[in-house]
């Protein structure tokens, strides 16, 4: 299942460490901003860009759980659904003291449900 509002946190989680990668290009992740482009090319970068940056979420800090988290909704959308079940998993447990009002703690709940 798709979550368009998943695609969004991730976003949101990658612009959050956007200006400490190098290599990362947050503000292109926006398909619709790709003009003479095909609606399949935009949708392909999108995806190839938000990959490229939850890994570079997770170059940058490993442990980092939001990385993982930006990680398992791209690979869901790809339809890679066992690497991002591994990836919900780690993000999960990394947040498992974490306070379950936060916003990423809900979304995973969400995904995770599903």
């Amino acid at each position: 299942m798709s979550h368009p509002v998943a695609f969004e946190a991730a976003r949101g989680l990658a612009k959050s460490y956007g200006e400490r990668l190098g290599g990362c290009n947050v503000r292109n992740m926006n398909p619709e901003k790709a003009d003479g482009v095909s609606p399949e090319l935009q949708i392909a970068r999108f995806r190839v860009n938000a990959v490229q940056t939850a890994q570079a979420m997770l170059k940058f800090d490993p442990n980092y759980a939001g990385g993982h988290l930006a990680l398992a909704l791209v690979l869901s959308h790809t339809g890679d659904k066992s690497t991002a079940q591994t990836e919900y998993e780690t993000a999960a447990k990394q947040w498992s003291q974490a306070d379950p009002d936060m916003t990423e703690m809900k979304l995973l709940q969400v995904v995770t449900a599903n």
